[in-house]
């Protein structure tokens, strides 16, 4: 039973008392926190404003607790006399984050503020949905790769409004999409030869998708998980090392490596054992360099491999067109190619589209 209007309930006020703890489990506290009077919500929030960040909670509830969050961030930033370089990162960090929750200007839909972590890594780790998860027919996840940060929200902001527009074009009903930066993601491309990211951001993203099922509302949604680049190691070691990824289906655009070296070594939930190449999508731009690194390791000293090209025959996924890409020399670190898999009526777009609203006959393979 909850509590009365203004009052706590024991268990509760036992946790503000430091008798008793919130459950670390995401289903043990969500039915707790289903239970809770807004009072009782209010009291543990006062206590522990990192609270909007535990999955298992309802999204409207992490959008309520977060944005206070982001408000009191800013305050105290705001308060020190001198900024140093990295008080003005997380200045820019906490900037366009706020921008970014900022109802789409083209639709009017609110965004919900899933995440504001800054405790976990080196930057603030912010989670963007342009909709309502738990009420949603169709949930995409996309994982972003080198860096990859809030300051530069906004851009995968606009590549999550062009996957929810072209999965809504596709036919989904009501379809959200996430940019989910819940790691710290590779600054540069020397950090990206090395796997300790990907590992560190693999139970968090498992963790989540956990979250996300048991939250939703209704009908179970039809879950997608995308990855880019470095991303798409992070999506293929969440569901691997003995983790099992709650997803439909897993997509992996323009991968150094995919964490593992086949489908079959993934684990999705309802997915049986020798079926997972039914439910795993890749696709690479044919001048777009990345996923070469997959064949580097090995050859050079320090390079850690990331696991195989899931784009590749023996690696057992489904493999679907994307454009050829802007052509560009191999000298330096400017691939355009790399970035233009969103790009408006592009191969690889439509085809995402058509994956992530479950129409796999419609995707053009090859």
């Amino acid at each position: 039973m909850g509590s009365c209007p203004g009052e706590r309930s024991q268990q509760v006020q036992d946790i503000l008392d430091g008798k008793a703890t919130l459950s670390a489990g995401t289903q043990e506290f969500h039915d707790l926190w289903s239970t809770l009077s807004d009072e009782d919500k209010d009291a543990l929030w006062n206590q522990d404003q990192y609270l909007g960040n535990r999955d298992g909670m309802h999204a409207p509830d992490r959008d309520h607790y977060n944005r206070p969050l982001l408000t009191e961030h800013f305050r105290f930033i705001k308060s020190v006399p001198c900024l140093g370089d990295l008080q003005y990162a997380r200045l820019d960090d906490l900037t366009v984050t706020a921008s970014a929750i900022e109802p789409n200007v083209d639709t009017g839909e609110p965004r919900i503020l899933l995440g504001l972590d800054d405790k976990s890594g080196e930057r603030v780790q912010p989670i963007v949905a342009d909709g309502n998860p738990d009420t949603a027919s169709h949930v995409t996840t996309y994982v972003p790769g080198t860096g990859s940060q809030p300051a530069k929200l906004e851009g995968d902001m606009e590549r999550v409004d062009r996957m929810t527009d072209q999965a809504e074009n596709s036919g989904a009903a009501r379809p959200v999409t996430i940019a989910w930066m819940g790691y710290d993601a590779p600054p540069g491309l020397g950090d990206a030869t090395q796997r300790d990211f990907a590992a560190a951001g693999a139970p968090a993203l498992n963790a989540f998708q956990d979250g996300l099922r048991i939250t939703h509302e209704g009908e179970p949604s039809r879950n997608t998980v995308l990855g880019h680049s470095y991303g798409t190691t992070v999506v293929g070691l969440s569901a691997a090392e003995g983790r099992t990824l709650v997803a439909d289906t897993v997509v992996m655009v323009a991968s150094p490596g995919a964490g593992v070296d086949s489908a079959r070594d993934l684990s999705l939930t309802g997915v049986e054992d020798g079926q997972q190449y039914k439910h795993v999508y890749s696709t690479r731009a044919e001048n777009d360099p990345t996923p070469l690194y997959a064949n580097l390791p090995g050859f050079v000293p320090g390079v850690d491999r990331h696991g195989e090209d899931p784009t590749e025959t023996e690696f057992g996924g489904q493999v679907f067109t994307s454009d050829p890409g802007t052509r560009t020399p191999v000298v330096g670190y400017s691939f355009p190619s790399h970035s233009e898999y969103w790009e408006p009526g592009s191969a690889s777009l439509v085809n995402i589209g058509q994956i992530i609203a479950g129409n796999f006959g419609e995707v053009r393979y090859g």
